[in-house]
């Protein structure tokens, strides 16, 4: 699956969560939860339904659109 940038930085600033602290919550290095989202790569059902729980959003919301 891949993540939607912007819903997602959405979801965070609405939140008032930082990647620091988002990544710290679902137990993934800040590089990596970067990369994943920058450069549109693939991110597993499981990390996502963690990220949409902390961000208290449907895990479809996330989801870039095909």
């Amino acid at each position: 699956m891949k993540v939607d940038q912007q819903k997602l930085y959405d979801g965070m600033a609405e939140k008032g969560i930082f990647m620091k602290d988002l990544c710290s919550k679902v137990n993934m290095n800040e590089r990596t939860m970067k990369k994943v989202i920058d450069n549109g790569g693939e991110i597993d059902a499981g990390t996502l339904l963690k990220i949409s729980r902390v961000l208290w959003v449907d895990q479809k919301d996330l989801e870039k659109a095909q």
